[in-house]
């Protein structure tokens, strides 16, 4: 935190609050003080690097914090000039600390792994805020004339006296229609996501405009010869970052769905513990003993990957005792906004599950349907324009044989991502919002004040997969709901005292799925081709070559039905405020739930229905929360829109 005019105990009280809040994060504090300055640090000790760490790393007239861990901080020391003895007693803040001093703002994009920092230089009195190319840890920030703090939790900053925390109608309108149109937003005008890949420079009085270093829409292509070259060098990547994550004395976890992404990462996992002699727990998702319903367990395809690796210990997952919307109240005080992740309930389970079994580190797959396995529609366009006729007919007859749905199905489904561009004319005001947006449980007013289905449309129409594989990969890979998500998901495995690692959202990852010709994507009639080649020989075939994928949560609409008198408890509640009713159409919301609470199976469930009942029960709640907590005492009430 920076405060001009602010003495040293003052600035030392507020950053002393901020590490409050991040108790999650680990019980070791580092703390440095000077006047109208303070920054702090608090850490898990997981991995054998962390041992080093002491922060703030100080230099001549530079201080610096980070929540980093670095991949191949070997080659980082090498590029340095460094003698390998020197990086291996060297903390990666310390790492991060020397690159800055001999690169300056280029530095960031020198980094391997996942990293946010905070850097003050005294001389001319500057503060700098960076995150890593993709978001993996996240930095919130707040500004004021003659101040500026920040954190990498968001509900800490709220306590700060000179944040304004009015309202932000833009934002709450865009979490309940699923919206995702700023990656910087939060539901504050005075508090700001510090966006992925990018640098903020702020002085007292001056101007804090962030700067992209790096964004997935300009990634630099990486040149390789053959197809099979990009499937190595992908390999390679993932089992070196998979490789960093087995770098602890601790026990190792993995989330496993039974789908491909997390199937291989639980191969390579498995591969280098057995190597040590360890084992490697893995938690996963299954259907309750006398669920009725054709719901799909992956049952059969968790235990065909447990069967190949002998030293992987499996723990069946039903979160029978949990319900949806347990925390849905408590969202405000957990992390100063609703949640994005529709299956909160069960990453909690699955991460509890995990740490009771010893494990420190979780592994999960997240993103990997936007990096290795991607697919999509486009690809009969793509190969087309490239005048790969022949190729075209061919893959479009054995995916309709491979997935056994006919050929105007699969056109259909190439033409449905450009509805974007037809006018929507016919009905009032309300069915023209839901074109757009799907249902949603807005307010009439709310989305009249914020010209939410203006924006909707300009926002389908910027998420359009153009003509080739790469655009719609480019496309799927840029959406912010990812890093959201995967926030949230780390913060709820904080609380468990676990570090989660994503290996499949790393940079390197990415711009080789993003470089890889359409024929490594998709191939013989098969989609996610790059992950099904890198899964050969290390993962079952059943799975490998699986076409279906079966729901996360599959028994989500039996709890629905379950649940439903504490849903409807939670919608009187927060209706029976004076804020929620602005924003929430509980109408809406309310029929969304009966809906979903008909429904019988997985097979039949309304996805939109899902969105609009968790979003807006989760909106209303945390407006009533706010409306007695945060809003209530501040003098700033104000809202403002777009």
């Amino acid at each position: 935190m920076v405060h001009q005019g602010q003495p040293a105990q003052a600035v030392r009280s507020a950053v002393r609050l901020l590490l409050a809040d991040l108790a999650d994060f680990g019980p070791v504090t580092h703390e440095w003080v000077a006047p109208e300055v303070a920054l702090g640090q608090r850490q898990e000790q997981i991995y054998r690097r962390d041992r080093l760490e002491q922060q703030p790393v100080l230099g001549p007239g530079v201080a610096l914090v980070a929540d980093a861990r670095l991949i191949r901080p070997d080659r980082l020391g090498a590029a340095l000039g460094l003698a390998a003895n020197a990086v291996h007693a060297m903390s990666d803040s310390a790492l991060i600390l020397a690159a800055w001093q001999r690169w300056g703002e280029a530095a960031p994009e020198r980094l391997e792994g996942e990293f946010c920092l905070a850097l003050w230089e005294a001389a001319p009195r500057r503060l700098t805020l960076v995150r890593d190319h993709l978001g993996l840890r996240p930095l919130y920030y707040g500004v004021w004339g003659a101040g500026c703090v920040f954190s990498t939790s968001l509900a800490g900053l709220l306590r700060v006296p000179q944040v304004d925390t009015a309202l932000d109608e833009c934002a709450i309108a865009d979490y309940l229609a699923t919206l995702a149109s700023e990656d910087v937003s939060t539901p504050y005008r005075g508090v700001r996501r510090l966006a992925p890949g990018s640098v903020l420079r702020w002085t007292p009085g001056g101007d804090s405009k962030p700067r992209r270093y790096w964004h997935i829409e300009t990634a630099p292509p990486v040149r390789l010869l053959r197809p099979q070259d990009y499937v190595e060098a992908v390999r390679e990547r993932v089992d070196e970052v998979i490789a960093h994550c087995c770098d602890t004395d601790h026990g190792v976890g993995l989330v496993l769905s039974g789908g491909l992404d997390s199937s291989t990462l639980a191969a390579l996992a498995a591969r280098h513990l057995a190597a040590q002699g360890r084992v490697l727990h893995v938690a996963s998702s299954v259907l309750p003993a006398g669920h009725r319903g054709p719901a799909q367990d992956e049952r059969a395809y968790m235990e065909a990957v447990c069967a190949m690796y002998p030293n992987i210990v499996p723990h069946w997952v039903t979160a029978s005792d949990r319900r949806l919307l347990d925390d849905a109240q408590d969202d405000l005080r957990r992390r100063g906004q609703p949640a994005w992740n529709p299956f909160e309930v069960m990453d909690s389970a699955l991460q509890g599950t995990l740490a009771q079994a010893g494990a420190r580190t979780v592994i999960d797959g997240l993103h990997g349907d936007s990096v290795w396995s991607f697919e999509h529609p486009v690809f009969a366009l793509d190969f087309l324009l490239r005048g790969w006729v022949r190729t075209a007919w061919r893959e479009t007859a054995a995916l309709a044989r491979g997935y056994r749905v006919g050929r105007r199905t699969l056109a259909r489904l190439m033409v449905a991502p450009y509805s974007a561009w037809l006018p929507v004319w016919r009905g009032d005001a309300r069915a023209r919002l839901t074109a757009r947006t799907g249902p949603t449980a807005v307010s009439n007013d709310l989305a009249r004040r914020t010209g939410l289905a203006r924006r909707a449309r300009r926002e389908r129409a910027r998420g359009l997969p153009w003509l080739s594989l790469r655009a719609a990969q480019r496309v799927d890979l840029a959406n912010p709901t990812g890093a959201r998500l995967r926030e949230e998901i780390a913060r709820s495995a904080a609380m468990q005292g676990l570090s989660l690692r994503s290996p499949l959202w790393d940079r390197q990852v990415v711009e080789l799925c993003l470089s890889a010709p359409p024929q490594a994507l998709h191939h013989a009639g098969y989609g996610r081709a790059l992950a099904r080649a890198v899964g050969r020989d290390i993962v079952p075939e059943m799975v490998r070559m699986r076409t279906d994928k079966g729901a996360f949560l599959p028994d989500f609409h039996a709890r629905v039905l379950r649940e439903r008198d504490a849903f409807l408890e939670l919608v009187a509640r927060a209706q029976a405020g004076t804020l929620a009713p602005r924003y929430v159409d509980f109408g809406v919301l309310r029929a969304a739930l009966c809906e979903l609470a008909g429904e019988q199976s997985v097979s039949r469930w309304s996805l939109d229905a899902q969105a609009v009942v968790l979003r807006g029960v989760r909106m209303a709640c945390f407006l009533r929360s706010y409306e007695t907590g945060v809003g209530s005492r501040r003098q700033s009430q104000g809202m403002t829109a777009c």
